[in-house]
């Protein structure tokens, strides 16, 4: 688990499906996503057993939790592998009723942190499609730089990003 100020991340399990089927059946939060509208429920039971198995690489997705009250999901934060690429990607999604608390920016901030801090890889990407302002507002805040000769997803209004570990070299 990873713990913040305000959250706790912990590795995503099967019975994390209700803040999965929270998020990816709400057609205002899922046209930012790659698929770009709500998944059907054998979409999202599929979402969460491949997250699970995920961590057999060594990394994935965390569920966000509120520290105060432990019980409480807020979202999903994690680096997965892209499917068919050796790309790696931040991936986050905050429930509508805690959006616009920074939340998304510190779950990402310490997965990122953990995940170099771990040795787990050099380089991380992020994708929002173009009208996602807040999405890419984390992305730079972050400190991601953008990219313009990557294509993680099968849509033409991604924008992309990445983040590279920093060694004492670059500091």
């Amino acid at each position: 688990m990873i713990y913040t100020d305000r959250l706790v991340l912990k590795k995503v399990t099967l019975d994390d499906i209700d803040i999965f089927t929270e998020i990816l059946s709400d057609p205002a939060l899922t046209r930012y996503l790659p698929k770009g509208e709500p998944y059907t429920q054998e979409e999202i039971q599929s979402s969460v057993q491949s997250r699970c198995e995920h961590w057999q690489k060594g990394f994935g997705t965390y569920v966000i939790l509120q520290k105060k009250y432990p019980s409480v999901k807020i979202g999903y934060v994690g680096i997965e592998t892209v499917a068919t690429t050796y790309f790696r990607d931040i991936r986050y999604s905050i429930a509508k009723s805690f959006a616009g608390q920074g939340i998304a920016f510190e779950a990402a901030r310490s997965c990122l942190d953990n995940y170099f801090a771990d040795g787990l890889g050099e380089r991380v990407f992020g994708a929002a499609v173009d009208q996602n302002k807040a999405s890419i507002r984390v992305m730079e805040k972050l400190g991601m730089q953008k990219e313009s000769d990557i294509k993680l997803y099968d849509r033409d209004d991604m924008v992309y990003f990445s983040m590279k570990v920093k060694t004492k070299a670059s500091s």
